[in-house]
């Protein structure tokens, strides 16, 4: 929770700056290559703790795709809303 917490306060932040770059695309990259990385390290994540604990129940993914999911949700919203901010002022 701590690793999906700081890195999305890491992409509120190059989000806001993107939004002000005079870039075009350079918003949706970030929300692109964002939700890339965190799928990636939620795999390299859930992958390291079954070569290294080796749990017994392998339920114990469940929890840790519904906190991915929650902040992929929550960083999307937080991101639109912020870019549509940026267009009416």
């Amino acid at each position: 929770m701590i690793l999906f917490s700081a890195m999305s306060v890491l992409i509120w932040i190059m989000g806001a700056r993107a939004i002000q770059n005079s870039r075009s695309g350079a918003f949706l990259s970030i929300m692109v290559m964002s939700t890339f990385l965190k799928l990636m390290g939620s795999f390299v994540f859930v992958f390291a703790y079954v070569k290294i604990w080796e749990p017994d129940d392998k339920l114990f993914a469940i929890p840790f795709m519904i906190y991915y999911l929650a902040f992929t949700v929550a960083e999307t919203h937080v991101l639109m809303t912020q870019a549509r901010k940026s267009k009416i002022t």
